[in-house]
């Protein structure tokens, strides 16, 4: 998945169903002149994981899905600097 991030307001979620007993790694490749954080919250709104390091480093986040059943997330992709329209992030999730 790619993405930008154009202004302080302009924040990415993504909804994605995670399988019992599955782990989620994902990881945020900004543009080199960017900060961006990553974030994992649960269906409730309540932050899993969280990721915040400076402008133009990787972003990763471990969740695992410890339960018997499958569970809604939301993955945050949150801009703090180096807003642009043309200059794409990468989303790598796996699991």
């Amino acid at each position: 998945v790619s993405g930008t991030v154009t202004t302080k307001n302009d924040d990415d979620y993504f909804k994605l169903t995670l399988p019992a007993g599955k782990s989620l790694s994902v990881t945020l490749t900004p543009p080199a002149a960017s900060d961006f954080d990553l974030y994992v919250y649960d269906l409730n709104k309540k932050l899993v994981a969280s990721s915040e390091k400076g402008v133009g480093l990787v972003e990763q986040i471990n969740v695992i899905n410890d339960s018997a059943v499958s569970e809604v997330v939301y993955v945050y992709v949150k801009g703090y600097s180096g807003y642009s329209s043309t200059n794409r992030y990468s989303l790598k999730l796996v699991w």
